[in-house]
């Protein structure tokens, strides 16, 4: 006797697999899409960002030299480095000392706060009297 044959499950998991196949296929083309906006975009942010840095950075090379050359000269005049912090933060810009310190330090005191407001003071009239360079330098062109 012969048994009766059954349908096999692999005409049903065939099909099943199928389906579960071409869903996970447009799965991928969807994340694929959604992301490939922000990979585009990515690059030039990174372009923006490496150029906003070297600007950035130019800046903040003008002002350390600056200070550098404050540190020099207020140290000759003065023996004590403590006693020197008024000298050179007055020395590398002195419009912002006045702005930023009502009151100078005394010897040996040191507010980071403040230091840091000076120093992006400093930075703001870099940029500040480089915008008055470039408008000069444009308008000698122009009278030329």
């Amino acid at each position: 006797m012969v048994s009766p044959k059954r349908p096999t499950r692999r005409v049903e998991s065939s099909s099943s697999n199928s389906y579960m196949v071409f869903f996970v296929k447009v799965l991928f083309v969807l994340v694929i899409l959604f992301m490939l906006p922000s990979m585009v975009e990515g690059g030039s942010r990174r372009r923006r960002r490496e150029k906003k840095n070297r600007r950035s950075n130019a800046k903040t090379a003008i002002v350390y030299r600056r200070r550098l050359d404050c540190e020099a000269d207020c140290m000759e005049r003065i023996i004590y480095a403590e006693e020197a912090m008024n000298c050179i933060q007055e020395c590398v810009s002195p419009t912002c000392f006045q702005e930023i310190y009502e009151t100078p330090l005394e010897p040996g005191e040191i507010d980071l706060n403040k230091a840091k407001r000076l120093q992006t003071c400093a930075e703001q009239e870099v940029v500040d009297t480089r915008k008055v360079e470039r408008q000069k330098k444009k308008e000698e062109k122009e009278n030329q």
